[in-house]
């Protein structure tokens, strides 16, 4: 409703109007900072009640409760056969733990200070190994891949992040490796169809659309209208295109990209006001 526009070109809604429409939203978003203060209370009362278990005699059990509840969800996913068993992220939980056990060992036997440095600097060691890794979400889901390479959403990850930095080939290669592993992951067709379509690969983007439109659920044509819409476009059907586009604008009118999109097609469809207005 925000770029509405009526018969004399002029907004067709108030400002009042678009606020009030608004109004759920700032709900939502009020509950979310009250959960995230909520959370931030809970991390202060946490690390009080570890200042205090410090100067228990249990506080070692409680550090070794805290590495077991931080590592279950890993353990479960082990248990199911999960592909990745490693992440650095399991361990930040945990870690707290270990620093717990440390510190009371430390307060207890003065004698091994020295050996909780030692493990602390290597631990910064194999920290500083992992800086590469960490630069950006390339190299993280490069890396990810090297130990969980059959994971078909790893590589659409991966695609995800080359595509940002606009490597188009790259990203390509990984669309179409995780649809070998995954042929019924329909975003990644969707996200396949338009850069082929972009680069010229007519024949390719046009098979994998209609098989996806043939193939696909309700939910995953939503899911995909957008990547639809613009590999249509590209591919010289307007009609359906512009149908599309106005469709996911319904529910993202937010979507200046799409707008960007829209506006281009009803151009190239010859009606140049309406492009105006998108």
């Amino acid at each position: 409703m925000w770029r509405t526009y009526n018969e004399g070109g002029t907004l067709a809604y108030s400002f009042t109007d678009s606020v009030v429409a608004m109004h759920p939203y700032y709900i939502a978003r009020a509950i979310g900072g009250l959960l995230f203060l909520i959370g931030a209370a809970i991390a202060v009362l946490f690390t009080a009640a570890l200042v205090i278990a410090l100067r228990r005699a249990h506080a070692l059990a409680e550090g070794l409760a805290i590495v077991g509840f931080g590592m279950a969800p890993t353990i479960l996913q082990i248990g199911m056969g999960h592909p990745i068993w490693m992440a650095d992220r399991y361990l930040y939980v945990p870690l707290v733990g270990v620093a717990l056990m440390l510190s009371w060992i430390v307060r207890r036997h003065r004698a091994f200070a020295v050996c909780v440095a030692g493990v602390a600097i290597v631990l910064a060691m194999v920290s500083s190994r992992r800086l590469d890794v960490w630069q950006d979400s390339v190299s993280l889901w490069r890396d990810t891949i090297s130990r969980s390479s059959q994971l078909y959403y790893v590589h659409g990850k991966l695609a995800d992040a080359e595509l940002m930095r606009s490597n188009v080939d790259s990203a390509m290669l990984h669309y179409e490796r995780a649809l070998e592993l995954e042929p019924g992951w329909h975003t990644g067709r969707g996200a396949l169809a338009r850069l082929k379509a972009g680069s010229g690969d007519i024949s390719a983007a046009r098979a994998l659309i209609e098989d996806l439109e043939a193939t696909a659920s309700d939910v995953w044509l939503e899911r995909t209208r957008r990547d639809r819409a613009t590999t249509w476009a590209i591919l010289g059907d307007l009609d359906r295109a512009t149908t599309m586009f106005k469709e996911h604008l319904l529910d993202n009118s937010h979507d200046a990209t799409t707008w960007n999109d829209y506006g281009v097609a009803l151009y190239r469809k010859g009606e140049g006001d309406a492009a105006t207005l998108a």
